[in-house]
């Protein structure tokens, strides 16, 4: 059922005070046969085995290998009482005292119990894995699991991933364990069902129905209110009309609107939480090869990247600070991975109140599961319906996927088109989805295409794009293969700033951080220094030798340019693209990670200069060859906007082309023009027509809202460099601490174009932006936040200057 969020008819609680205790598999079977002298530590409920290890500063075993017990109290109540354990993993027994509550084998299903009155010691033994009894063999070899017969088992793979999501596997209540107490006099609520849909005409609709001692009530939202009446099957039932009631948007294109719903009961009010009204659909365009998201009736290009999970040794983590990260750098949806779980209902609240769509896969991810075998299917279609059921409310789901590439390994296996997909992903999910959630998108697997094509081709339905990246293609393949919505791509080992205790670059220590693929000879680290060398023009292996810092610096920009160039060709206009989103979104311990966040939820540098290309007000500047530079001003929001568009050339300090108009931009709308237009004249600013020598070493557009001051941070700006990414050195950058009512800003100047400008500040401020270009002689205000009882003290740096202390004075 819908989760409810109040405890004003009940009363919930959580056994605490717990403790663990790992034994050899098999040495005690039952409560009763745990040995004298079993040696017990602290632990956490939801938690699990290996957080409490290391929290111990205990070695941590092969956990898979094991058997972990739980302990924990429960003190004597009323009758009646229910415990509900969220998750449990992964096959579980659940004891009272001597007393066998539930067993459960799958990690992802919620299970519970009646407790007596007398309550007592509850204790789970969480058993050693073993190869499921009647698994058949597999039909290929997945690179990403050991052991392969683990396909047969309802667990997380993080963890049991070599090279990809290393830490120990999740083996514990590593969801909450709840003990549910009806309060005296209070109704009773044993099932919910929500729906917030829009009518023909798009209005919202709010329809309920409970299943409840109580005979009648009333179900309020949005200032409104409709009576419960009995309906069939013994339920209250109940559809509220609310016209002109906000809609909910993705944070990108509007406000994401939430709104309270709740019921009243025989004079108790029940909260159900908060939903949202949206409609999506799937544009799959002329000739039906593509795949975009239509929210509300406006098209949305998705981007956004893939969820990393929690690191397997605390899974009770709080996924906002990411989530809050994520949004701030302009993505607009989160995919959660086969790899990974069916995601909390802490990430759907915090995806719906910050404005992110979701992508939940099923998780399943590379194997050939059995999804023939009845009690496979069966337990995947209860997990779905407990998924499903609890986040009914969430207006941020937008996409429900069987899995992560299952039919492309069947396809690169040889298997024939029948066998990529399963009676799982074929029929149960999507049944299961019209029946729950049918206002959400369902795709059988990804990456998927047309039926009779591989499904993992770039040019149509939804692609895992490596091409500019782990398969070493120049940029412009991003153009040339045509993608039309990459639900992965651009994975590289993104360097992280200074702030994290990281081992040198050249020590053995620095590439445990780095991921591989397991079947690989090389590592994403090899990927990034290829790039560098091609883009750049450097010897990654001698600068790493000989200057460290200069090759962590040039690595830190060098993805960020990658991603900023692949993204703006993808946002463009003319694009088929629809969406992207990068592997992956957050590094799940320290290091050079895949992440666009380091493990403490900050943005890696790369995260600047993606941003300036997914923002909802984006300038994007791109080379078209012997066609000029092209601008493409975009406007995701619903507003028109109006302001001054730039564009200036430079070489050296010297501003040798430059011109500028007044424009205005629809709401949910684009604008693009030639260079040419701007410069009222034929200049090759991207050096394609080769007469004489290159004209300019820097090409920087911006946009400025009317009314906007000149030295203030541009609403939207790009730069081009057409001969050298990194530019001959500036003179000097300068930094000028000012404070005012708003509070601290930094006044930035240079001698010369300045590529990857950043702020390194030793009290905690923060710039507004950072590793951004800025044209010579032209001041830039910076604004930052910080600490309000300090002033700013740091330095300035760029990629082509030197450095330049700065201090304020409190």
């Amino acid at each position: 059922m819908a989760r409810i969020h109040t405890a004003s008819h009940r009363l919930v609680t959580h056994p605490q005070h717990w403790q663990l205790a790992v034994l050899p598999p098999g040495k005690a079977t039952h409560p009763a046969e745990l040995p004298a002298g079993t040696e017990w530590i602290t632990a956490e409920a939801p938690g699990t085995a290996g957080a409490a290890l290391k929290a111990a500063g205990r070695a941590i075993p092969d956990l898979d290998a094991m058997d972990c017990w739980f302990r924990a109290d429960i003190p004597a109540g009323p009758e009646g009482r229910i415990l509900r354990c969220e998750g449990l993993a992964t096959l579980a027994e659940l004891w009272l005292g001597d007393q066998l509550l539930l067993a459960s084998d799958s990690m992802f299903l919620p299970q519970e119990a009646a407790i007596p009155a007398s309550g007592g010691v509850l204790q789970l033994r969480c058993r050693a894995l073993a190869s499921p009894a009647g698994i058949r063999r597999p039909r290929w070899r997945p690179a990403l699991m050991r052991p392969t017969w683990l396909r047969g088992i309802r667990t997380a793979l993080q963890g049991r991933m070599p090279g990809s999501f290393p830490g120990p596997a999740a083996v514990g209540p590593w969801r909450e364990i709840e003990l549910l107490t009806w309060k005296a006099g209070a109704p009773r609520v044993t099932e919910v069902d929500l729906r917030a849909t829009l009518d023909e005409a798009g209005n919202p609709r709010l329809s309920v129905s409970l299943r409840t001692d109580a005979t009648a009530g009333r179900l309020l939202c949005g200032g409104e209110e409709a009576p419960l009446r009995p309906s069939t099957e013994g339920l209250l039932a109940a559809t509220l009309e609310l016209p002109g009631l906000a809609l909910w948007w993705p944070h990108t294109h509007g406000e994401p609107a939430l709104h309270e719903v709740a019921v009243e009961l025989g004079g108790t009010r029940i909260e159900l939480g908060r939903t949202g009204f949206r409609r999506i659909e799937v544009d799959t365009g002329a000739g039906g090869r593509g795949f975009g998201l239509v929210v509300n009736d406006i098209p949305i290009f998705c981007r956004g990247g893939v969820w990393a999970g929690a690191d397997p040794t605390t899974q009770g983590g709080d996924p906002l600070p990411f989530l809050r990260a994520a949004r701030d750098a302009g993505l607009n949806m989160i995919r959660v991975s086969g790899t990974g779980v069916w995601e909390s209902n802490a990430f759907y609240e915090a995806c719906d109140a910050l404005g992110l769509l979701a992508w939940q896969d099923a998780p399943m991810a590379s194997a050939d599961f059995p999804e023939e075998q009845p009690a496979f299917r069966a337990a995947i279609e209860a997990e779905a319906t407990a998924f499903l059921a609890r986040i009914q409310t969430s207006p941020s789901l937008a996409v429900l996927c069987g899995g992560s590439e299952i039919a492309q390994s069947a396809a690169m296996n040889g298997l024939p088109p029948e066998a990529w997909y399963g009676p799982v992903r074929r029929e149960a999910l999507p049944s299961i989805l019209g029946q729950w959630r049918p206002d959400v998108v369902y795709v059988p697997d990804s990456p998927f295409g047309p039926a009779d094509e591989l499904p993992h081709r770039s040019d149509a339905g939804v692609a895992h794009y490596f091409g500019v990246g782990a398969y070493l293609r120049p940029l412009g393949d991003a153009r040339a293969a045509g993608v039309r919505f990459a639900s992965e791509c651009l994975a590289f080992a993104n360097v992280p700033a200074g702030a994290l205790d990281l081992p040198p670059v050249h020590h053995p220590d620095w590439k445990r951080g780095v991921p591989r693929d397991p079947s690989a000879s090389w590592d994403f680290e090899d990927v990034r220094d290829d790039y560098l060398g091609r883009l750049y023009g450097v010897d990654p292996s001698r600068l790493r030798r000989e200057e460290p810092e200069r090759y962590l610096d040039l690595s830190r920009a060098v993805t960020g340019d990658i991603m900023e160039t692949t993204f703006a060709e993808w946002r463009r206009p003319a694009s088929p693209c629809r969406g992207a989103l990068v592997w992956t979104l957050q590094d799940v311990m320290p290091g050079a990670g895949w992440g666009l966040l380091d493990a403490a939820a900050q943005p890696k540098p790369c995260v600047h200069a993606l941003r300036r290309a997914c923002a909802p007000l984006a300038l994007l500047l791109l080379d078209e060859g012997t066609n000029g530079i092209a601008l493409h001003l975009l406007n995701d929001g619903p507003e028109p906007v109006e302001g001054e568009l730039e564009l200036a050339c430079y070489r050296g300090s010297a501003r040798v082309a430059q011109g500028s108009r007044m424009v205005t931009v629809a709401a949910h709308g684009t604008l693009s023009l030639p260079g040419e237009a701007l410069f009222g004249r034929f200049f090759d600013a991207g050096y394609a027509w080769r007469f004489g020598p290159p004209p300019c070493d820097a090409t920087h557009a911006t946009f400025r809202r009317v009314g906007a001051s000149p030295d203030a941070q541009p609403c939207a700006e790009a730069a081009l460099y057409p001969q050298d990414r990194v530019l001959p050195p500036a003179t000097s950058i300068r930094a000028v601490p000012e404070k005012d009512e708003a509070g601290w800003s930094l006044v930035i100047t240079a001698e010369g174009f300045v590529r990857g400008l950043r702020i390194e500040d030793e009290n905690g401020f923060r710039p507004e932006v950072d590793w951004l270009p800025l044209p010579p002689g032209q001041p830039r205000r910076l604004r930052l936040s910080g600490p309000s009882s300090r002033a700013p003290q740091g330095r300035v740096a760029a990629l082509n200057a030197g450095s330049s202390s700065y201090r304020g004075v409190s």
